[in-house]
Parts: C-alpha cells; structure tokens; sequence
C-alpha cells in the first residue's frame, strides 16, 4: 500500500489530491507502515510544495496549484500527529521550512 501511495503522490494533480486524503487516512489507521516509508512520502510532498504555477498561468490553474499545497499540507500535518512521528518531524519540518521561508 504505501508503494502505490508514494507513486500516487507523484502522479497528476488530481491523483495527487486523492493520494493526500488517502494518506491522511491510512496513517491514523497504520501510522507504523507509513513512519516506514516516510522518507518517501515526504520527498515526494517536498517537490509538491516547490511548484510552481507559470507566470501566464491562468486563475484556474494558480487555484489548483493552491488547492493542491492546501492539501499536501494537510497530509503533513496529520504525519506529525500520528504516534511516533518525532522520527519524521524533523524531516517535515525542514520541508515546510524550505518551502515556504
């Protein structure tokens, strides 16, 4: 499960979306199985957050590209509340760190 998650949030926009809410759910049930691939998980969200829309993007597109940090975010947020997650919380933090400071 958590090797389709990792390549699921590698994929499209929407496949991405959908992983986020998966992942937010999986880790409240198995949160050992995802701490074991967090290194993956949280690369891929790292390279989510550093997108960026066109300078010719249009309104639609920068609401996406937002909607989709919203929930990559999320996704964060619940791998820092699962049980055992200082191992990656230094890891998350210094992405959400390089991403937005």
């Amino acid at each position: 499960m958590a090797t389709c998650q990792c390549l699921g949030l590698q994929d499209e926009h929407d496949i991405k979306m959908l992983s986020h809410l998966i992942l937010i759910k999986f880790a409240r049930k198995h949160a050992s199985t995802v701490l074991g691939r967090v290194e993956d998980i949280v690369e891929a969200m790292d390279k989510t957050l550093k997108v960026k829309p066109k300078s010719n993007a249009v309104k639609n597109e920068i609401e996406r590209n937002e909607d989709m940090i919203r929930s990559c975010l999320r996704a964060i947020k619940q791998l820092l509340e699962m049980p055992g997650a200082a191992a990656c919380g230094v890891r998350c933090s210094g992405v959400i760190r390089a991403s937005f400071f």
